[in-house]
C-alpha cells in the first residue's frame, strides 16, 4: 500500500532542498556580480510589479527596467556630489536595497 504521508514529506524536503539551493544561487550572484549584479535580480520583479505576469510584455520590461535603473544610477553618480564622481555600485545600493527589502517583506496576497 502506498503511504502518501511518506510522499508527502518527501515532496516537501525536495522542495526545501531546492528552496536552498535557489537562494544560495541568488547569494553567490550577489557575491560575484556585487551591487550591479544586484539589478538584475531588483529589475525583473519591478517590472513584474508594473506590468504582471504576462511574459509576452515581462521580459523585455525586465530588461529595459534594469538598464532604466543603470541609467539613471550612472547620471545620479555624477550629480550626487558636484566635483566628485561616486561609484555606481554605491547608488544602485542605495536605490536596490530598499527596493529589495520591499520586496522580500511584502505579504503576497493570495486568493
Amino acid at each position: 500500500m502506498i503511504d502518501t504521508g511518506e510522499i508527502a514529506g518527501e515532496l516537501a524536503e525536495t522542495m526545501d532542498r531546492a528552496s536552498r539551493e535557489h537562494q544560495t544561487r541568488a547569494e553567490n550572484n550577489m557575491k560575484i556580480m556585487g551591487t550591479i549584479g544586484f539589478i538584475g535580480l531588483v529589475g525583473p520583479h519591478i517590472a513584474r510589479l508594473l506590468l504582471g505576469e504576462d511574459h509576452r510584455f515581462l521580459l523585455p520590461a525586465a530588461m529595459l527596467t534594469g538598464a532604466l535603473i543603470m541609467s539613471l544610477a550612472s547620471v545620479a553618480s555624477k550629480l550626487l556630489v558636484p566635483g566628485t564622481l561616486l561609484p555606481v555600485g554605491i547608488v544602485t545600493s542605495m536605490i536596490g536595497v530598499p527596493v529589495f527589502l520591499a520586496l522580500i517583506l511584502r505579504r503576497p496576497e493570495r486568493a
